[in-house]
């Protein structure tokens, strides 16, 4: 039977063939989080050898949203990447970005001439990466730029948004506190993450 949305629940109908959020970077990473207050919850009754938080949620993802766990690691591992870029691509253009009633992006004053292209902000988020300490990668540098600029232009939006709202992270906590109080009087807990920026930018 098909629901009545209103205004304030536009997503009541949406479905896997109208929007697959599964190639988001930052739905993936929100899924993350919100199956990892389970996990951390609900430590298993026979640990198997070899098995981790990591593999839990991997093996959670396979069996709940059918995502294979062929290059996962890599896919998420890149969250922390695009936030970069989006932070650098809003600097870019005078720091300010508000959204209209359309929920389209409205920039301030921007001197356009002076905005990185993808390649350029894709390049100095794997430097900045590279400072960091982060994991090596073996593939080419071109083919790690082209990767991270192909999944910032598919998903710009959301990675702006995420950007510029990344410190209201009680948005994420917000909402697993909802489904805490909505699941705990049947019995089934829920663990809110001690970080909630780590879960939702880089779950491992």
């Amino acid at each position: 039977m098909t629901e009545t949305a209103d205004t304030n629940e536009w997503w009541i109908n949406e479905d896997i063939e109208n929007y697959d959020w599964r190639y988001s970077p930052l739905s993936n990473a929100f899924a993350d989080a919100l199956l990892l207050s389970f996990i951390r919850a609900h430590p298993p009754q026979k640990p198997k050898k070899g098995q981790s938080e990591g593999t839990r949620l991997r093996d959670a993802r396979e069996a709940v949203f059918g995502i294979a766990p062929r290059g996962y690691m890599r896919t998420m591992n890149d969250v922390p990447e695009l936030l970069e870029m989006a932070r650098q691509y809003i600097h870019d253009r005078g720091g300010q970005v508000d959204v209209d009633s359309d929920g389209n992006l409205v920039w301030g004053e921007t001197d356009w001439t002076g905005c990185r292209s993808h390649d350029e902000l894709a390049e100095h988020a794997l430097e900045r990466k590279k400072l960091a300490g982060g994991p090596k990668e073996i593939a080419a540098p071109q083919s790690r730029i082209d990767r991270l600029a192909a999944k910032f232009e598919g998903d710009l939006k959301n990675l702006i948004l995420t950007a510029r709202y990344q410190e209201e992270a009680a948005i994420l906590i917000s909402k697993l506190k909802d489904l805490r109080s909505l699941l705990g009087p049947t019995g089934i807990p829920m663990q809110l993450p001690a970080d909630p920026m780590r879960d939702l930018k880089a779950p491992f």
